[in-house]
């Protein structure tokens, strides 16, 4: 075997066709290719078949695919070993599920599959590694087509997708990292790249097929080492079930002039009351400008927690300086605000007023309001800034509305006075009753209503909002 060329830290797998069992030893010869002597010493391990080792996690569904040629290549004769597996499935719909139905036959080395196990576990391929000219992978139009990655190290995935990457839609993997290069978001290669043993869903462009190879080219050791970017979530809590929708947020914009997201702050996807994806804001977020967020599909077959296809979809964010959430509205570049809808869909987030008053000028009950904007940024003089908060009456009464710091000491008065039935507004400037502004933070504003300023309650609500400086 002649190596042609090679880098510091590469792996090299020597094959030779002749049969080496009972040698004693195997002589090796490098040079420098200018004749000179590498005086590196090689310690060559004999083996008719190298063992790939893929880890396979449970609970959920992951995609895995094969870098060898076993010899035997019947479904239920490579994943014998896992005890925990319920199903397995390709793109084309066929299944194994072990003991009861078997459609795939032999895996196809030309593409990836998904498997759902109870507990972690690692499947073992034996075989020679595959020769990546020889199996060439052709993608569908119109469908999702489960790929394997043949290389036998990692690499970026749009290194190892080049020839083709004008006609890709979206690439995805099992644990929430895609690439889009339309629009410029690759949060696979932000998390370490193509992995060997993993498998990626790709969606092409047009309607006619596509089929590649993958190239030798470069392996991650020859290039700057990716770090993993991905943050978890502390505020929001949701499950990975391994059935990936995708979501770009273009953008998160801010009623108030210079407010912004910081590293760690959140933003969650809900169906209902259920969080079914959340992304914690990086520093790579950040610098980049979009976000990438995944919802996940629930299964009931598994009693996998997630969303419901067609239901519509709703927000949250979580500041974590001021640990308060908001609910933002979602105005969306792609039709439909519903999971599953076409392969992604592409939204901004706008953190605007949430009241939650009539706008019938004769209300029926009494109400407190969100503050807007929310958060606020004070800036000076003071009055250049404020935020509103608004809050109605069915009847003639008394009201109060007060602002209180964390510790709940009295801040300002900000409403002392009798007001008729309607709907009412008060602003607040960031002062205290001293006349001083006020530190950065999450602030509570409490609104009461009594039939007279000496009388029992009739409604109190308190609500909290943050103030930015």
């Amino acid at each position: 075997t002649i190596v042609r060329a090679f880098f510091r830290n590469d792996s090299l797998i020597i094959l030779s066709r002749s049969n080496l069992a009972g040698k004693d030893s195997v002589y090796v010869q490098a040079d420098d290719g200018n004749g000179g002597t590498v005086t590196d010493s090689l310690k060559i391990i004999v083996s008719p078949s190298v063992e790939q080792q893929i880890p396979i996690a449970g609970g959920r569904y992951c995609m895995f695919s094969l870098n060898r040629v076993p010899s035997n290549l019947a479904v239920d004769v490579v994943t014998q070993g896992l005890d925990s597996l319920k199903i397995i499935t390709d793109d084309q719909g066929d299944y194994y599920i072990p003991d009861v139905l078997n459609t795939i036959g032999d895996l196809n080395l030309r593409k990836g599959y998904i498997a759902y196990l109870t507990r972690d576990d690692t499947l073992t391929a034996g075989g020679l590694p595959i020769g990546l000219a020889s199996y060439p992978i052709q993608l569908d139009p119109h469908m999702h087509n489960m790929i394997p990655y043949h290389k036998q190290t990692a690499s970026p995935i749009a290194t190892a997708l080049a020839a083709i990457a004008d006609t890709i839609y979206v690439v995805q993997d099992d644990t929430g990292d895609f690439w889009v290069p339309d629009v410029d978001i690759n949060l696979i290669d932000e998390n370490e790249g193509a992995q060997p043993g993993k498998a990626y869903r790709v969606y092409i462009k047009g309607d006619d097929p596509v089929t590649f190879v993958y190239s030798a080219g470069r392996s991650l050791s020859q290039f700057k080492p990716l770090p993993k970017v991905r943050r978890e979530t502390e505020h929001f809590t949701y499950t990975r079930t391994g059935l990936p929708y995708n979501l770009i947020i273009e953008d998160v914009e801010f009623s108030e002039s210079g407010a912004r997201l910081h590293v760690g702050d959140e933003i969650a996807v809900y169906d209902g009351d259920l969080c079914v994806g959340a992304l914690s804001v990086s520093e790579t977020d950040l610098a980049r400008g979009k976000l990438g967020l995944t919802a996940w599909k629930g299964d009931s077959a598994y009693d996998l927690p997630g969303y419901t296809e067609g239901n519509e979809m709703h927000f949250r964010v979580w500041f974590a300086e001021y640990e308060m959430e908001v609910e933002p509205l979602a105005l969306y570049e792609t039709d439909g605000n519903c999971f599953g809808h076409g392969m992604m869909s592409i939204l901004t987030l706008q953190i605007t007023d949430v009241l939650d008053v009539e706008s019938d000028p004769s209300p029926t009950h009494f109400a407190l309001g969100q503050n807007f904007p929310n958060p606020f940024l004070l800036s000076r003089p003071a009055g250049i800034a404020m935020t509103v908060i608004r809050y109605q009456v069915p009847s003639n009464c008394f009201v109060e509305v007060q602002i209180f710091n964390v510790n709940g000491q009295l801040v300002r008065k900000l409403a002392h006075e009798e007001k008729d039935a309607g709907v009412h507004t008060v602003a607040w400037d960031g002062l205290n009753d001293q006349g001083n502004l006020v530190g950065s933070g999450v602030y509570l504003y409490r609104f009461f209503a009594k039939k007279s300023s000496v009388s029992k309650h009739l409604f109190k609500e308190t609500k909290r909002m943050i103030l930015m400086r």
